[in-house]
């Protein structure tokens, strides 16, 4: 994903999911205007890699020591 110019910064994490146990989940740094493009990136990857979700944010969130914050994406996930 972060062959593509318009993004910026990617984290790439496993939520769970009901069916298979977890899926995969992109959260990125990026112009949410060009998710086609980032889309189309992320079809490179063999089929087991590729993200089922995508999160587009502002930043990263991360927890106060610094570490990548799963339990705030997983809400902005949901919404």
């Amino acid at each position: 994903l972060l062959t593509n110019p318009e993004c910026r910064e990617v984290h790439v994490f496993g939520s769970a999911d009901p069916e298979w146990g977890e899926r995969i989940v992109a959260c990125i740094v990026g112009d949410k205007n060009q998710a086609k493009a980032l889309i189309e990136t992320a079809q490179t990857l063999p089929p087991f890699a590729r993200p089922k979700d995508y999160l587009f944010v502002t930043k990263i969130p991360l927890d106060d020591r610094g570490k990548f914050d799963r339990r705030t994406a997983e809400k902005l996930l949901r919404g």
